[in-house]
């Protein structure tokens, strides 16, 4: 039963981690003084846009590599489901 839920299973993981990511960078804006959003906070907070940005693009950067990571553990744990072909 297990490998045939391995599919649904990778699914609530990609969708859990997306919002584990988001979860943390907003309880960082609640009570932290370091972070990324505590950084994310006091960038918007003194309208320093460069700062902004590059937080926003290493947290952009961080739940790419989140995906790759379950999508590449899902691909090892379910040979079953690769394509035949390239």
């Amino acid at each position: 039963r297990i490998p045939a839920a391995l599919a649904v299973i990778f699914s609530g993981i990609k969708s859990s981690a997306t919002i584990a990511a988001t979860a943390a960078i907003v309880a960082e804006f609640v009570g932290a003084n370091q972070g990324l959003g505590y950084v994310l906070l006091k960038g918007t907070s003194t309208l320093d846009i460069e700062l902004t940005f590059a937080v926003l693009v290493v947290l952009t950067l961080i739940g790419i590599v989140i995906n790759y990571v379950v999508e590449f553990s899902e691909w090892l744990m379910t040979p079953w489901q690769r394509s035949g072909g390239p």
